[in-house]
């Protein structure tokens, strides 16, 4: 049975994963540097978003599988986690430490957990208020978000269709855009962006391919998960992180895909920045969908200009790479292990395994000699 406590266990390790995960990418962009990887953006993009979705989802799977080995009796003395390791550790002899001290640091989390869900005390019911404050303030604006963005949609025009596909004419917008509801796709694009047809086809082009690469569902994903994670700064980093390769990869694929010319789509990019400034038309926000550039403040760099910049330079000096499946693996495999082992040791700890037991004693007899000296 699927309890409170094990929900709220599975969510604090998602978060500790994601900072881990931190880290991880921040090593993988270390050894890519040396690989002659740096600007593959295509490849740091499949990576940082298998690295994301395996801390969504590898809590989720040890919590179940913990749970299913723990319904099966004859395998209660299964235990494998970071706890385990160290009071192993200590029956061995290789902690100096005292076991009551030793047990008050392993239960600490345990404690805190019970603390919260139990509010019994001010600092839990502080700690759930802000929570809960911040949950609902991040819920709140992404229902407006989505409100903001049925409006867009509602007002635009249809123009083509390609099989789910919609492509929408607006009057309000200032940039392509792409976005989805349950069933549909849609491409919405500026109606001044028709008095140039370079232009047109290169935003097309750019908006078609987020769709190939599941943009749009990552970052309806992302902005669904964001209240929940609202207060972890490796999540934010990790989004932001994603929100940029995206745009460098996508500029990167279409330029190699259909042979448009650097300059060609630089200058769509300027006009169409330009454009955007000049009617202060802000359509991005928390919306969830992916725009052809940023006119506003940007998620990804902080700031509009500097990371239209940063995609310039990736176009002008970035090399095509070609997509390799071992490498791919060779980077990708890694990342998983480590995800899936940091994942197994922070699962909680068999009270019933021998060393467990055993510890327990220990505590016992520390207990009746601390009260005997008394």
């Amino acid at each position: 049975m699927i309890t409170a406590g094990m929900v709220f266990d599975a969510y604090l390790n998602i978060n500790i994963l994601l900072i881990v995960a931190f880290g991880i990418w921040a090593g993988t962009r270390g050894v890519m540097r040396i690989l002659g990887l740096a600007d593959d953006h295509a490849l740091k993009l499949r990576l940082l978003k298998t690295l994301a979705l395996a801390c969504l989802i590898a809590p989720l799977l040890v919590v179940l599988f913990d749970q299913t080995l723990r319904q099966d009796s004859a395998a209660n003395a299964f235990s494998f986690s970071l706890s385990d390791l160290i009071v192993a550790q200590y029956i061995q002899g290789g902690l100096n430490v005292r076991a009551m001290e030793l047990d008050a640091v392993l239960g600490l989390r345990n404690r805190l957990t019970e603390d919260f869900l139990g509010i019994q005390s001010e600092y839990a019911l502080f700690t759930m208020i802000a929570l809960s404050f911040g949950i609902v303030c991040g819920v709140v604006r992404l229902m407006y978000s989505i409100i903001k963005l049925r409006r867009i949609l509602a007002s635009s025009f249809a123009w083509r269709r390609y099989g789910n596909v919609h492509l929408l004419l607006s009057d309000t917008v200032t940039t392509p855009f792409s976005t989805r509801d349950f069933t549909r796709r849609y491409i919405v694009l500026p109606t001044a962006m028709l008095a140039n047809s370079k232009d047109l086809r290169i935003a097309v082009e750019h908006e078609f391919q987020h769709l190939r690469q599941r943009d749009i569902e990552w970052e309806v994903g992302l902005e669904f998960l964001r209240p929940l994670f609202f207060w972890n700064p490796a999540f934010i980093f990790l989004k932001h992180q994603i929100e940029r390769l995206r745009e460098l990869s996508c500029d990167q694929l279409v330029i190699t895909r259909k042979n448009f010319s650097v300059q060609d789509y630089c200058e769509c990019l300027l006009r169409t920045c330009e454009y955007g400034l000049r009617q202060r038309e802000r359509i991005n926000g928390a919306m969830p969908g992916v725009a052809f550039v940023q006119i506003d403040k940007s998620n990804t760099s902080g700031n509009a200009t500097t990371f239209l910049r940063q995609r310039m330079v990736a176009l002008l000096e970035g090399e095509r790479h070609k997509r390799h499946t071992m490498t791919l693996l060779a980077l990708m495999v890694p990342l998983l292990a480590l995800i899936g082992f940091v994942s197994i040791m922070m699962q909680k700890p068999n009270d019933w395994s021998h060393e467990r037991i055993m510890f327990s004693t220990v505590i016992n007899l520390d207990r009746l000699a601390e009260r005997n000296a008394r």
